[in-house]
């Protein structure tokens, strides 16, 4: 074992000098572009904290134009708005809408610059020269509208978005501009890009499970007998689609469990009485809000539905008979909801009357109607969306 210590120690000094050669190869390479494009975004940020617009402009400009035809970008979007504006070179700005959001698909195929945060560090170089900004874009030789547009842009890039009331008075300002200039090719990047202002979505979602009571009337009175009613109601809410007025659109399940067979009768077999039935009333329909405050909301609604009476399952989900009775009906439903909550989205107490008639049927025996009111629990919930 001892014999081989000077094999190894001689193995270890061949591979010494293999490895600094490597490091001394890599160390002593060519410059590449990537590393350029990273001096340089850092030797600008220098000259920008300086003050040294003379020697710090030359360095934007090279790598900019340089790098604009291969497949290198320096500077990110919003970063080339604030060196921009730094460099005084509003055209750079106003020909070329360099105000974009990041798309996928057009650095797909590019190198992109190093996240190294220059924008932050740029912005917050900058802003105390903001003053000075604005003077030099009001002196500049530009249209109305382009100084209007860049004044803006100016305040969102540098905006303090830690302050609060800051992006309400950018709102307050884009407003201002598209009142003024609504025409101007720079209106649908504020729309787009710096106006930001939400809204109560037009779509809600709601959801309440209720407790009550049935009753039968007619044909269906006379062979059954309802028990308790249990109601599951799912909404879909669009505001302003009927009438000018929110539409409810509802898939709710509802039925009497437990009901029995009042007396003998044959329907594709025999019924007996005393016969334990559940009666389910699966519905789609549509209503519209005809009233709402801050505590109560109204909705009638009509719709498609069925009754179905057939035996009820045992523990393992398998029916008990193979008697079924399914007539399809049309329905009507008045809802009452109490809210507590804040703004669009509630709790709610839900008081459900329903009411659903079969149509017209050879067997006329089971012509009748049928009657739930539920007391129920539930919520409904709306979001937000942009406000373009």
């Amino acid at each position: 074992m001892l014999s081989l210590a000077p094999s190894i120690v001689r193995a270890q000094d061949t591979v010494r000098p293999a490895i600094q050669d490597v490091i001394r190869e890599i160390t002593s390479y060519r410059e590449t572009d990537a590393g350029i494009i990273a001096k340089g975004r850092s030797l600008i940020l220098d000259r920008l904290r300086e003050g040294d617009t003379a020697r710090g402009r030359p360095v934007f400009d090279y790598l900019r134009d340089h790098y604009r035809p291969t497949r290198y970008v320096p500077f990110w979007p919003a970063e080339n708005i604030v060196l921009s504006f730094w460099a005084s070179e509003y055209r750079a700005i106003l020909d070329v809408p360099a105000l974009e959001s990041y798309d996928t698909l057009r650095y797909s195929n590019v190198i992109t610059p190093p996240h190294d945060l220059l924008f932050l560090d740029l912005v917050d170089a900058l802003s105390p020269r903001r003053q000075s900004i604005r003077s030099a874009v009001l002196h500049a030789p530009l249209a109305a509208d382009e100084s209007a547009f860049l004044l803006l842009l100016l305040d969102w890039v540098l905006e303090d978005r830690t302050i609060p009331g800051n992006r309400d008075q950018i709102n307050e300002d884009a407003d201002a501009f598209l009142g003024e200039f609504g025409d101007s090719r720079y209106a649908p990047i504020v729309r787009r890009d710096i106006r930001f202002v939400t809204q109560e979505s037009r779509l809600g979602l709601g959801l309440s499970i209720g407790l009550g009571a049935s009753a039968l009337s007619g044909g269906l009175a006379q062979y059954f007998s309802p028990a308790g009613a249990i109601d599951l109601v799912g909404d879909l809410g669009v505001r302003q689609l009927i009438w000018d007025r929110e539409a409810l659109f509802s898939i709710r399940l509802s039925g009497s469990l437990d009901a029995k067979v009042r007396k003998d009768f044959t329907y594709n077999g025999k019924w007996t009485a005393g016969m334990k039935q559940d009666i389910i009333v699966p519905e789609v329909s549509i209503g519209v809000v005809a009233l709402e405050s801050d505590l109560i909301r109204l909705v009638p609604s009509v719709g498609l539905s069925g009754i179905l009476i057939s035996p009820p399952t045992d523990q393992n989900g398998n029916s008990t008979s193979d008697l079924k009775l399914n007539l399809l009906s049309w329905s009507a439903r008045l809802s009452a909801d109490w809210k507590w909550g804040t703004g669009s989205s509630y709790w709610l107490l839900r008081m459900n009357l329903s009411y659903a008639t079969p149509f017209p049927q050879p067997d006329t025996r089971f012509n009748g109607n049928i009657l739930m009111f539920t007391v129920g629990v539930g919520f409904f919930i709306r979001g937000f969306e942009r406000k373009l």
